[in-house]
């Protein structure tokens, strides 16, 4: 989710999504409309399926290489990942492409309710999930359609341009009482560090908590793949800050491996990135769970103190 701009090019309805499906899979018994992004509107076909229409042309130009990466990884990724066995072609009706998927089993991370045990369970499963997925590097991604990300997070000046402009709305609309020396002080940290950009690689590039699909309290699956490309891990890396404490990223090194300090300690600003328009979401979409779990996430973050070295360009953690 790279903007916040939540209207829709086209009005899609239920009953649009419905005659699209049925001109060009099958009988559509029940259609839900099951929720929203910047990018897809989503619907539950007969209980079994997961429809994902794009919202705008922005969004339709990138359909067909998520659809082609999904395919290439369901041999690769240990985890449950969309299959997308129906490709909607534009009509005169909708002029965007479509997705459809046997949905998934689980439900989002942000509403489950789980114990430090599983928590960490899920940590060790997310690990291997970004292993698997980050041994695809750039040239192999690029046989595949992948491209290197419109919006580079691994600029900072682009970052904090985005972040900027998303504490200014919060604040504007009293959603949080964002703290502006602390976001100063993290991006003075994070403007120490230059991201080396000989470990490109496929990412996911959309990590939160409401794209990890728990089940039975472990870690099933991962889904909304619509901004999948090619960059830095690093932007995949924020999402164990934004999730998991600290006292548990140890275990998240063992089954990923070593990584640079540096790099590690850049996923915190784009964590902080992400938890800030988690805030707008929640709060435009009207999820209270979602609204109060991404405060939760700046609070966590904001509880950990740093320092710059005298030495180097990383923060410690102290």
């Amino acid at each position: 989710m790279n903007d916040l701009t939540w209207q829709l090019d086209q009005n899609i309805t239920a009953e649009l999504a419905k005659t699209c499906i049925q001109e060009q899979f099958f009988k559509v018994h029940e259609i839900v409309r099951v929720g929203q992004g910047a990018d897809n509107v989503v619907f539950l076909v007969n209980q079994k399926f997961i429809f994902r229409f794009s919202r705008h042309q922005e969004m339709d130009a990138l359909r067909e290489t998520e659809n082609t990466v999904l395919a290439k990884l369901q041999n690769i990724i240990s985890l449950q990942i969309p299959d997308p066995i129906y490709q909607g072609i534009p009509t005169q009706k909708f002029p965007f492409h479509f997705q459809g998927y046997e949905k998934l089993p689980g439900v989002a991370l942000y509403e489950s309710d789980l114990t430090d045990e599983q928590l960490k369970l899920c940590l060790c499963s997310f690990a291997q999930f970004l292993k698997e997925l980050h041994s695809i590097k750039a040239d192999q991604a690029c046989t595949w359609g992948a491209q290197q990300s419109a919006y580079d997070k691994t600029k900072i000046d682009l970052v904090i341009q985005v972040l900027h402009e998303r504490v200014t709305k919060v604040q504007n609309l009293k959603i949080c009482e964002i703290d502006r020396n602390f976001v100063e002080q993290e991006i003075a940290v994070a403007s120490k560090i230059v991201i080396p950009r000989n470990n490109d690689c496929l990412v996911h590039n959309d990590l939160d908590i409401r794209h990890l699909l728990i089940r039975d309290g472990k870690l099933s699956g991962i889904i909304d793949w619509s901004d999948v490309d090619i960059n830095h891990p690093v932007v995949d890396f924020a999402c164990v800050w934004a999730i998991f404490p600290i006292s548990m990223h140890d275990i998240f090194f063992k089954f990923y491996g070593n990584i640079d300090q540096n790099v590690w300690n850049y996923g915190r600003i784009l964590a902080l990135t992400r938890s800030v328009t988690l805030m707008l979401a929640g709060h435009q979409m009207k999820d209270a769970k979602l609204l109060q779990v991404a405060i939760k996430s700046y609070e966590i973050l904001k509880r950990r103190k740093t320092i710059l070295s005298s030495t180097c360009a990383c923060s410690c953690i102290i």
